[in-house]
């Protein structure tokens, strides 16, 4: 019989992975859906006259979620185990 110690530990850790996959996943739904409301107002701004200095300054908002996104990306893969 396996030892019951290991089994929970196994159980646990499998939890984790679980949670920390909803987490990584939220983040990234909500950053993605942060970047396609900033895009929706640089279009309204823009109809509404807006300088070009003002949809610069929400184009550089979206740009850093973007980044962030991508940076979140790389951290996940640098610290993904590989295959056994």
């Amino acid at each position: 019989m396996p030892n019951l110690e290991l089994q929970n530990a196994i159980e646990a850790l499998r939890v984790d992975v679980t949670e920390i996959e909803t987490v990584i996943d939220s983040a990234i739904e909500f950053i993605n859906g942060a970047i396609g409301l900033l895009e929706e107002l640089r279009r309204r701004l823009e109809e509404m006259g807006a300088t070009p200095e003002q949809l610069a300054a929400v184009a550089a908002v979206g740009v850093a979620l973007d980044a962030k996104k991508d940076a979140l990306a790389a951290a996940i893969a640098a610290n993904t185990p590989g295959e056994p």
